[in-house]
């Protein structure tokens, strides 16, 4: 969600990913996916690096959840005696650690 202010001065926070595109007439003026229009008081620059920045947190925490759940993934992990992971069996059609 990014923050906003309509052009009457109300805030608004937004959903970028119900933005179809953003345009200056000359307010900047944003439509969204289902076809309504917004009219905010932010030029149409502010608007493409808020929606940037936005876009960059999403994929900031989708990396960390990445990398967190990988690391927990190999703790799980048997280790031979070198410290490689060690594959599972399979007999039988089922997997065996």
């Amino acid at each position: 969600m990014i923050l906003l202010t309509r052009i009457n001065g109300t805030p608004l926070a937004m959903n970028t990913a119900h933005v179809l595109w953003v345009e200056k007439t000359p307010d900047t003026v944003i439509t969204l996916i289902n076809g309504d229009r917004i009219r905010v008081r932010e030029g149409l620059d502010e608007v493409v690096h808020a929606f940037r920045r936005n876009r960059s947190r999403i994929l900031d925490a989708e990396d960390a959840v990445t990398s967190a759940i990988a690391t927990e993934v190999s703790r799980g992990q048997e280790e031979d005696e070198a410290g490689e992971p060690v594959e599972d069996e399979v007999q039988d059609g089922r997997t065996e650690a």
